[in-house]
């Protein structure tokens, strides 16, 4: 059960991501400085968050 929570984390996540960059391209198709920005601090927050996540729950 716990595995298929965290596979769904995932793709969530991912999803999350896909979204955050999808319009931060520059007129040669590259991300952008802000777009590699907004996934650097979702990565930073994902691991605070869960990190108190995991303090509550042991």
């Amino acid at each position: 059960m716990r595995e298929f929570l965290f596979i769904g984390l995932v793709i969530i996540s991912a999803i999350i991501l896909y979204l955050l960059i999808r319009n931060e391209r520059d007129e040669n198709n590259a991300i952008t400085r802000r777009g590699y920005y907004k996934v650097l601090i979702f990565i930073i927050s994902s691991i605070v968050i869960g990190f108190f996540a995991g303090l509550l729950f042991v």
